[in-house]
């Protein structure tokens, strides 16, 4: 029940996936799969959603690997742009019903940044054979990061007085 802090290194990124989901304004989740959308909350057909990040990352950690599911606000966070200017610079995203850029910029500015994530401990799946982490919150700040890295280690040492080597690791 308690979330998990981890210092790590975002990896990868899921490119088999959409980057982005639609809400109606009541915030509930519209299948994309839907021709004419619907939002079964407010009984109405949606013609213009509210476009969200949920993006599936690669994160290495002092502890191994994981997937970590970045949600619309972390992301914005990181690469300091929502969606919505990510598609005025490249108006054929407005054309696809599927959000993969193929922008470099986007994955340079999220691949190799090293972050402090609070997470779900409890898995979830994202795909049959694969577990992923949600993500509650992200923070880039150096001095946090730094801190978090030397309790991490300190936890390590106390681990390895005790004899365990069960380590950090989620999986």
């Amino acid at each position: 029940d308690k979330p998990v802090f981890l210092v790590g290194v975002i990896k990868g990124i899921f490119d088999e996936q959409n980057w982005w989901y639609s809400v109606c304004l009541c915030g509930e989740r519209i299948a994309p799969s839907q021709s004419s959308p619907f939002c079964n909350v407010c009984a109405t057909h949606i013609s213009d959603g509210i476009s969200r990040y949920e993006i599936q990352v690669f994160v290495s950690h002092m502890g191994g690997c994981n997937v970590l599911i970045l949600h619309n606000e972390d992301v914005v966070y990181v690469l300091k742009k929502c969606r919505k200017d990510l598609l005025i610079n490249d108006f054929c995203f407005f054309l696809s019903d599927q959000f993969r850029p193929n922008a470099y910029q986007f994955v340079d500015d999220l691949i190799g940044k090293k972050l402090v994530f609070m997470i779900d401990s409890e898995p979830v799946h994202i795909q049959p054979q694969t577990l992923g982490y949600n993500v509650y919150q992200i923070c880039a700040d150096d001095t946090l990061i730094q801190l978090f890295e030397v309790a991490e280690k300190d936890m390590m040492v106390d681990q390895m007085a005790c004899g365990s080597t069960s380590g950090i690791s989620l999986c």
